[in-house]
């Protein structure tokens, strides 16, 4: 598309949301920036540029992006509370959690049906562990929209870190059968398992299913270790 229209800002977005969705964010922030450079007004492509310069974890870039959405008159609502949405998850990335309460709840105010924004809220509270304001959040998620697996992610983490094994392991459990490719409750769900000794072969199959969708993570691998462990499969492990 780009080769047969160069100029055409909409061929140099799409082009970035094929990079992102392989996760080459770099590329993706290139062709980004040279569709806002064809059409400053693409506040599409700006939103996505900010996301891809958080999965780079360039989080004062995005805000910078964020800002300039928010600023600019006559953005629809809908898109300005994206903008602040991304940013209170940039000022999360920063470590600055009170500047990312306020930027999520004005993107509240100006869309208060956003599920991730109440899990984001669930997010920065249970980082602070502060438990029973994280469950809140992650369980008004759900409310507005209960096909929300980050929140159920959330819920389970906040049981785990609470001592309720047998909800958490419930909660992993929902947020498989909702993203079927979520490779960090597959991990945490075999961990349960294989700590229990029980279920081991469904747990081989999670931490199977964990390391192929992460090949890199170490954590993954380590899981699969120790499921190995306590299936009497030494070898292996």
């Amino acid at each position: 598309l780009i080769d047969l229209t160069p100029k055409s800002a909409i061929g140099h977005y799409r082009l970035g949301l094929a990079y992102a969705g392989s996760k080459n964010y770099i590329q993706a922030i290139t062709v980004y920036k040279r569709a806002l450079q064809l059409d400053p007004t693409l506040t599409t492509a700006q939103l996505k540029l900010a996301n891809a310069y958080i999965a780079q974890e360039e989080y004062t870039k995005a805000i910078g992006e964020c800002e300039q959405i928010i600023a600019t008159q006559g953005t629809a609502p809908s898109q300005n509370a994206e903008a602040y949405y991304l940013a209170g998850v940039s000022y999360s990335g920063l470590g600055n959690y009170q500047k990312a309460l306020n930027q999520l709840q004005e993107a509240l105010k100006r869309d208060p049906n956003t599920a991730d924004s109440y899990v984001a809220i669930g997010n920065l509270y249970r980082q602070q562990k502060q438990f029973d304001s994280a469950m809140r959040y992650y369980q008004m998620a759900i409310g507005h929209n209960s096909n929300t697996a980050s929140a159920h992610q959330g819920l389970a983490s906040v049981y785990a870190l609470t001592g309720n094994t047998a909800q958490a392991i419930a909660e992993y459990n929902q947020v498989i059968t909702l993203n079927p490719n979520a490779a960090s409750a597959h991990n945490e769900l075999a961990w349960y398992y294989a700590t229990q000794g029980t279920n081991l072969d469904t747990a081989l199959e999670l931490a199977n299913k964990a390391v192929t969708l992460e090949t890199q993570s170490p954590i993954f691998r380590d899981t699969l270790g120790w499921v190995y462990y306590k299936k009497g499969m030494y070898r292996e492990a």
